[in-house]
């Protein structure tokens, strides 16, 4: 990377990859880790959460924080270590129960398209989000601790 540039990520684990990087980025080149907390089909920044774990804040940092509050964002300051577990919290626990229930479904061999005639706008929304996590790698949801 060039010299006085930014580089930024967007993993939702911070611990692990920000000392990764940390041991080889050129000291001339500024980090900030970011994790936004919301998807890649979300249209509108205006209220969205995004954490930021800098262990250095240089010459970029209030820019990139200025222009996320300009958007509206809610922007969390905070360390590497708290980010990540309060992840395990808000991602694996979620995750962890939505996939149990999946679970659930094919122990008693549910079929799905059977019980949407009955569905309530909640199971509509359960049956939703239950296809979209357990399509999705699950190793992006392991805390190291």
């Amino acid at each position: 990377m060039q010299p006085g540039s930014l580089l930024c990520d967007v993993t939702s684990v911070k611990e692990e990859p920000s000392k990764t990087i940390a041991e080889v980025l050129a000291d001339n080149v500024e980090f900030i880790p970011t994790h936004p907390i919301f998807g890649p089909r979300t249209t509108e920044l205006d209220n969205q959460v995004i954490v930021l774990t800098p262990t250095e804040k240089g010459k970029w940092y209030k820019k990139v924080f200025d222009y996320l509050e300009s958007k509206n964002m809610r922007v969390i300051e905070t360390t590497a270590e708290h980010h990540d577990y309060m992840m395990s919290i808000v991602q694996v626990l979620t995750h962890f129960a939505y996939i149990s229930t999946a679970s659930a479904f094919e122990k008693l061999k549910v079929n799905i398209k059977e019980t949407e005639d009955y569905e309530s706008p909640i199971y509509n929304l359960l049956i939703d989000t239950i296809a979209r996590i357990v399509s999705q790698n699950p190793f992006l949801t392991l805390h190291s601790n």
